[in-house]
């Protein structure tokens, strides 16, 4: 399987594992936002995976799983939108994601996949 197919079924379960653990919202409200938050694109979201990464313990036995759980926060957030950080419900809808995947052979062999790339040292610039 290519990286590509993986990141695609990560996407998916995703989306529908986010629309079942809050509320059922759909696809359409998230296009909306999506369009009219740009401090989510781009960089911005690379920016703040990187933050959330660099505070995380390099100490911490559980640094992988929270390195993880930072890098799907920052996406769900740029997906639906950053009002979803004040909803009292974001944090459990991330655990149910987050579980999810992991309950997945392959899907968690992908999250591995993407957390050596987050913690692999970046190259220095020119």
């Amino acid at each position: 399987m290519t990286s590509v197919d993986r990141a695609s079924q990560i996407a998916a379960m995703v989306r529908a594992v986010t629309a079942r653990s809050h509320g059922g919202r759909g696809k359409s409200s998230a296009v909306r936002t999506r369009k009219t938050d740009a401090q989510w694109q781009g960089s911005s979201l690379a920016s703040l995976i990187a933050a959330r990464v660099s505070a995380i313990d390099a100490e911490d036995p559980q640094r992988e799983r929270k390195v993880f759980r930072a890098f799907l926060e920052a996406n769900l957030l740029a997906e639906y939108g950053e009002q979803l950080v004040a909803d009292p419900l974001f944090g459990t809808m991330v655990d149910a994601v987050h579980e999810q995947m992991e309950a997945s052979e392959e899907i968690a062999g992908a999250m591995k996949e993407a957390v050596a790339l987050l913690l692999a040292p970046s190259p220095p610039r020119t």
